[in-house]
């Protein structure tokens, strides 16, 4: 099994799994949010700084950014193919932190709709108690 994941669209994913935007990344990166778009489209090429930072910001190992093409393989040894192996691990490790950050989204909205349902309760007992 081979995935490629391009380095832009690992940026955005993991920019939207965090619900971030583009402007707060740019924030984080020290530049503007079109600076960032660009570096997002691959108009612009990533700085050895900004990977750090980007790694550090989504907890990520620095080589998800380091090339155009991340290459996954699952023991994928073709002959005649120069596949790079990068270990599926980091790979398991990235989905479950971005099902972990859903999960938590998913349980703070439901605690919220909860509390905005119980509030609307309230307001329609209190209505219904002046008429």
């Amino acid at each position: 099994m081979v995935l490629e994941v391009s380095g832009n669209k690992i940026m955005r994913v993991l920019r939207e799994s965090k619900g971030y935007t583009q402007e707060y990344v740019g924030d984080c990166l020290g530049i503007e949010q079109n600076t960032y778009s660009k570096l997002e489209s691959g108009q612009i090429r990533l700085t050895i700084d900004r990977v750090k930072k980007l790694a550090e910001l989504y907890g990520v190992d620095s080589e998800y950014f380091l090339s155009d093409e991340l290459r996954i393989t699952n023991n994928d040894h073709r002959k005649g193919k120069n596949h790079p192996e990068v270990s599926t691990t980091a790979l398991h490790a990235l989905y479950d932190r971005i099902v972990a950050d859903k999960d938590e989204q998913i349980r703070l909205l439901r605690d919220d709709l909860k509390a905005t349902k119980q509030q609307l309760f309230d307001l329609i007992a209190k209505v219904t108690d002046k008429l």
